[in-house]
């Protein structure tokens, strides 16, 4: 009984606890607020997040530069979202943010943004998630900030052409008080990370199966002649962290993806540099990694 009552407290705390929130923010930028994020406000979730804590006030930060709207012409980001998903912006029933990690993919590391992962639900029971990420650092420079080099790339590449990136959706300079930070909204790609299956081959032949070790670096090769063929180039520091790989144990398809695309090297020794470090982390599937290069490269550059 005592327990059941403690819970029930605690849920009450919490959802006292959002209600100021959602108030006091939607006093500071009532004027920035259109009658469609002025709906979102009703509809938002935080999901386990301790937005008491001060180093959690990241989420709220980025909540309302998803919400708000720079000028009464333009729209607030999460306007632009859903209209590149071609919904209606009153088609939305909740909205689910929660923290996401490198730690929920892969190894905890340190990285130099916040991400948290926005869940959209729509009418229809339909659902789009995106990532949110915002620098965790100040700059006086915004072209120092990694969102604002990443906007760089993403937001002029075709996704029907470079399927092996993320989908650019939506960013905005944050500049309050002379402090410049950036936020860019991105497609969540699914599954775990590259550095999670080939950290150890010999377990993960064992797990996965030969077959699908190859054809896991041929793929992850693919990728790579992608990126080389439609940008002329290929991210920097392309290693096992920064690339996501499908569930293809449940699919059957094999497709890694780019998570981190903040500068392109493109001088032929860099992208050779590049190339080698993934051939030598395939260790004996290194020739397979190599052929899903050759086999879709359309350039004519020595690559190895």
């Amino acid at each position: 009984m005592f327990s059941q009552m403690s819970m029930r407290l605690e849920q009450k705390n919490k959802q006292d606890l959002k209600q100021s929130l959602i108030f006091n923010l939607s006093c500071e930028i009532e004027q920035k607020l259109g009658k469609f994020e002025k709906q979102i406000l009703e509809k938002v979730e935080f999901v386990d997040l301790a937005l008491d804590l001060e180093e959690s006030e990241y989420h709220i930060e980025m909540f309302k530069n998803l919400i708000m709207k720079e000028s009464n012409d333009k729209d607030s980001l999460i306007s632009l979202i859903v209209k590149s998903e071609y919904k209606n912006i009153v088609d939305i029933k909740k909205i689910i943010i929660e923290s996401f990690t490198q730690g929920d993919t892969s190894f905890d590391l340190g990285m130099n943004r916040n991400v948290d992962l926005i869940t959209i639900i729509f009418d229809d029971n339909q659902f789009f998630t995106t990532t949110i990420s915002l620098d965790k650092e100040i700059f006086n420079d915004i072209k120092d900030s990694p969102s604002f080099k990443e906007t760089q790339i993403l937001k002029n590449i075709d996704s029907t052409k470079v399927w092996a990136v993320q989908k650019y959706l939506a960013s905005i300079e944050i500049n309050e008080k002379g402090k410049k930070k950036f936020l860019i909204c991105k497609e969540y790609l699914e599954g775990q990370m590259l550095a999670n299956i080939i950290v150890n081959l010999e377990i993960s032949e064992q797990t996965y199966g030969r077959t699908n070790m190859e054809k896991l670096a041929y793929a992850t090769g693919k990728t790579f002649s992608n990126i080389l063929n439609e940008l002329g180039g290929v991210p920097s520091d392309s290693n096992p962290l920064n690339l996501i790989v499908n569930d293809f144990m449940e699919t059957k398809e094999i497709i890694v993806r780019y998570c981190d695309v903040e500068e392109l090297r493109t001088k032929p020794i860099e992208i050779k540099h590049e190339i080698n470090l993934m051939c030598n982390s395939f260790g004996s599937f290194a020739e397979n990694f190599k052929k899903g290069i050759s086999e879709n490269y359309k350039g004519k550059k020595i690559l190895f």
